[in-house]
């Protein structure tokens, strides 16, 4: 196929053929009629997938009814990830909405072209233009990016570190303005016999791309940490649509002296002419295990001017500390929404299960396209004594809306999670 120039969304179309059924024993079944993230439990007999590496390096097969499939390992589908989070159990990530940017040359096509082994299936994947909505031009134009970063994108669960660094490559051409980026926890796997500490750590950050350690200390045991990360142009233009900040708890007090509440009025660089919209979301903590981990952070009186944002505990919970970031952007904006969501909205709070979704209408829709979607944790409340395992994700992405899920796996207990979201 040719292609042109330009933005570009890769789908998968005939999901049918790609783990529709299992029929795994003990394991409860997993059906992925759709897109979303499918969790696939492996034994030596009792499966009827196995999941393998074919003789090529670049590829990873899933062997489905005899038949194996092949999917791009690297490059621009890297999304296509199978990763092992449990002993026996595998992450299937299909590919999401994302736009890739594609400059018409030969190699580039190639590396953004998916197929499946058997040519009865080629037309099994997509390729669909997208609009510029990624870019920096115009005055409609939204120039954000975001992308996700595992630590198991680097390491194996199995050897939990204190320090994961890597690099992340903004998928998009390089904005024309000054580019600043910041991200928010969508992943964790703790474990359950110390604090949960973490810290997300990005710099040396450029148009192109940005360093990152996924932080731990002290006796911490993190197996692994996901992140969403929000690439956004810098304020200091004569644009100051899109303002991005951070707090941190022990910029109130100091972490030997854990509150329940804490609230801090943040004032906006730049003032807008109305209240805008303002998204927080979770960017590090250190919680004591022996209790339930339980924080939250949300915003309050909102103004042109500023805004209060609070990071808040309850119950018998010890927060040391927790940071968060904040991204603003003016509510008549065009393309661009967000909002928060959370398991307290299925209703089932006394009776916690570890696989929850839910489809959510976005608050400004008029996308031309299925939009782009960054999620970052901004509430936990997590039972005590086992692993702190918790993972979002989404699917079902349209012009309208999509649907969320808040998963956890193994033996953790997950009273109520919630996110936030911005898409465009």
């Amino acid at each position: 196929m040719s292609l042109e120039s330009g933005y570009y969304y890769i789908r998968c179309l005939r999901t049918k053929n790609f783990l529709t059924k299992t029929d795994v024993k003990p394991n409860r079944p997993v059906k992925t009629t759709d897109n979303s993230l499918a969790t696939v439990y492996v034994t030596k007999t009792e499966s009827q997938y196995e999941i393998s590496e074919l003789n090529t390096a670049n590829y990873v097969g899933v062997k489905f009814t005899g038949k194996p499939y092949s999917l791009t390992w690297q490059r621009t589908a890297y999304k296509w990830a199978i990763r092992e989070i449990a002993p026996g159990i595998f992450n299937i990530g299909n590919p999401v909405d994302n736009a890739y940017w594609f400059d018409g040359s030969d190699d580039s096509e190639q590396s953004i072209i998916l197929s499946t082994l058997n040519s009865d299936d080629a037309y099994n994947f997509e390729i669909i233009a997208a609009s510029s909505s990624s870019s920096d031009d115009g005055t409609d134009v939204v120039p954000l990016d975001t992308g996700v970063f595992n630590s198991m994108d680097v390491r194996p669960w199995q050897t939990p570190s204190l320090q994961t660094r890597g690099t992340i490559k903004f998928t998009n051409p390089p904005l024309k303005l000054t580019a600043q980026a910041v991200a928010g926890l969508n992943w964790l796997d703790f474990g359950g016999t110390a604090n949960v500490r973490i810290k997300t750590i990005l710099d040396d950050v450029t148009n192109e791309r940005c360093s990152i350690n996924l932080q731990s200390w002290g006796d911490t045991l993190n197996y692994s940490t996901g992140v969403a990360w929000l690439q956004y142009p810098s304020s200091d233009h004569d644009n100051h649509d899109f303002q991005c900040g951070t707090f941190n708890t022990m910029e109130d007090h100091d972490w030997t002296k854990p509150q329940k509440l804490t609230a801090c009025k943040i004032v906006f660089p730049c003032h807008y002419t109305s209240p805008p919209a303002v998204i927080v979301f979770l960017t590090s903590m250190d919680i004591g295990y022996q209790k339930n981990l339980r924080v939250k952070t949300y915003t309050t009186d909102v103004q042109a001017d500023s805004f209060t944002v609070h990071i808040d505990s309850w119950a018998d919970t010890s927060i040391w500390s927790a940071g968060i970031a904040w991204f603003a952007y003016p509510k008549d904006k065009k393309n661009i929404s967000s909002g928060t969501y959370s398991t307290n909205d299925l209703g089932h709070a006394n009776s916690p299960r570890q696989v929850n979704s839910n489809p959510i209408l976005f608050q400004n829709p008029g996308f031309d396209k299925p939009p782009r979607v960054f999620m970052a944790l901004n509430m936990l409340d997590m039972g005590h004594g086992t692993n702190v395992r918790v993972r979002l994700s989404s699917s079902h992405v349209t012009k309208t809306g999509m649907k969320w899920h808040i998963d956890t796996w193994g033996d953790t207990t997950m009273f109520s999670a919630g996110a936030s979201y911005i898409a465009f």
